[in-house]
């Protein structure tokens, strides 16, 4: 579950990077921005918000993992 997991997080991180190039933005930022209505509502920037959202979710997803997995003993 977790390499499932690490692969959707790289892949998406792909996806990300292509837009914060092509916008010379952070996520981050835009997300914000988009967020705050300071950006326009184009398919482009919803397709941004959301591929952000799905990120965040995954790496919540992944921090479980580690947390539950750093709590395991060892076998």
């Amino acid at each position: 579950m977790t390499s499932k997991a690490q692969r959707e997080c790289a892949d998406l991180e792909a996806r990300l990077q292509k837009f914060e190039s092509q916008y010379r933005l952070s996520s981050e930022d835009f997300y914000r921005k988009f967020q705050a209505d300071d950006l326009e509502d184009r398919a482009d920037m919803v397709e941004w918000s959301v591929f952000y959202e799905m990120w965040l979710s995954v790496k919540e997803r992944l921090e479980v993992f580690q947390a539950i997995a750093s709590t395991c003993p060892e076998q």
